[in-house]
């Protein structure tokens, strides 16, 4: 992944449980609320274990709660994992011949997106898994002057998006009635290059372009909407500054878009974007993002958090309000994917600086079924000087954040330099 990062200011951390819209923000990074903010949610936890290694990594959930990502095992190699509540963590396998894989996409008839590889190779074949757990590899094809490439998200359509990595990353679309087609060439004016962050059962891709558009900057993201049918339409920006960078990580059935915004002077922030409403903001930390979204309107990602000083999981009801999925455990945690009925799927870290990562998933309600309990409020994390560097560093990283096979990518890589 080449997409470059802006400098990001940080501001003071101030929490609301309301949504706010950004033509009505007032200067600064503070989100304040009002004395009518209605009552945050609560919510339960349960830690999905691993395949046996040190870490494993929730990545997409179904709205019948099928879970997928990937695990290490024993003997420390990256296993693909689907986990139901009644079976668990299920070791989904590798292509013959391979001894790695990795899941990040499943749709509701049970079919799952990811990726299969050699022993030594970082870089695996795409391929399915069937609802029944039968393995094959992706047709899609590679154009001959491409480095390398990888599907990112498909639909129950049959249509995927992904990307293509020449001198710089160039956004795809294909369906086998429509074939490939390379989405940087329906940017206006051109582009350095494109992310695709996913598509909705409509076929509707969300991304990030990366181009030369900020009066002020060399660099400029911005998110964008493409069909096949209607080709490329730039989000634009929040507010009257030029030089904002929009990124677009998710999207529901109703093309409603989420992601972050980074305004010079203001930081890096979450936000909701519809075609009526246009951007609202999220109630957020000094910074956060927020990556997908469900029918409901309900959003998740991550928000610094003002006590522990880290990047916790969080969900933004529609009707307002910002939910600590893990009220009271002091390290990082991220949120990246919501089913309609509410239940969110990401991982949480055993230590400050995730060292080791356990694939979680949290379910919204109204009352605390604690069946893996976090450890105690105002418990004291160990000194990030004294602990071992680990995946944490991708959930602070813009360059982690342009899209969820980005935030992947860091992952895998940081967890083979451990």
């Amino acid at each position: 992944m080449r997409l470059r990062s802006t400098v990001l200011v940080v501001g003071p951390l101030v929490l609301a449980c309301h949504d706010v819209p950004l033509s009505n923000r007032a200067p600064g990074p503070s989100l304040s609320a009002d004395a009518t903010d209605p009552p945050c949610a609560v919510v339960s936890r349960v830690d999905l274990g691993t395949l046996g290694g040190r870490s494993s990594y929730a990545t997409d959930i179904n709205n019948s709660g099928t879970v997928v990502g990937w695990s290490l095992d024993a003997g420390g190699v990256s296993r693909a994992f689907r986990w139901t509540a009644a079976d668990g963590m299920v070791d989904l396998g590798a292509l013959p011949g391979d001894a790695w894989s990795t899941a990040v996409s499943i749709v509701d008839d049970g079919r799952i997106l990811g990726f299969s590889g050699a022993s030594g190779s970082f870089v695996g074949t795409p391929v399915i898994w069937s609802s029944s757990g039968a393995i094959a590899a992706l047709s899609i094809p590679l154009p001959s002057n491409a480095e390398r490439g990888a599907p990112t998200d498909f639909n129950q359509q049959g249509e995927f998006v992904g990307w293509d990595l020449f001198a710089l990353q160039h956004a795809w679309y294909w369906s086998e009635s429509q074939g490939k087609y390379d989405i940087n060439a329906s940017v206006p004016g051109g582009s350095f290059e494109t992310s695709a962050g996913g598509i909705n059962a409509s076929g509707v891709v969300v991304g990030t372009n990366h181009a030369s558009v900020c009066p002020r900057s060399p660099e400029c993201w911005h998110a964008f909407l493409w069909t096949f049918a209607t080709g490329y339409r730039d989000l634009g920006t929040p507010g009257i500054d030029p030089n904002t960078n929009v990124v677009g990580l998710g999207l529901n059935d109703a093309a409603t878009v989420v992601g972050w915004v980074s305004v010079p002077g203001l930081g890096l922030y979450p936000y909701r974007w519809s075609d009526n409403q246009g951007f609202t903001t999220l109630p957020s930390a000094s910074y956060g993002y927020a990556v997908s979204i469900n029918a409901r309107g309900t959003a998740v990602g991550a928000s610094r958090d003002p006590v522990y000083d880290a990047i916790q999981a969080v969900a933004w009801p529609r009707a307002g309000g910002l939910v600590k999925l893990s009220p009271g455990d002091p390290y990082p945690q991220v949120a990246l994917a919501i089913n309609d009925a509410g239940v969110v799927a990401g991982w949480a870290s055993k230590d400050c600086c995730g060292g080791e990562n356990h694939a979680t998933v949290w379910t919204l309600g109204s009352t605390v079924n604690a069946l893996n309990a976090p450890p105690v409020a105002g418990s004291a994390p160990p000194a990030a000087s004294t602990a071992v560097p680990g995946t944490i560093a991708c959930l602070t990283d813009a360059r982690a954040l342009v899209s969820r096979e980005a935030l992947f990518e860091c992952v895998v890589k940081r967890e083979g330099s451990q």
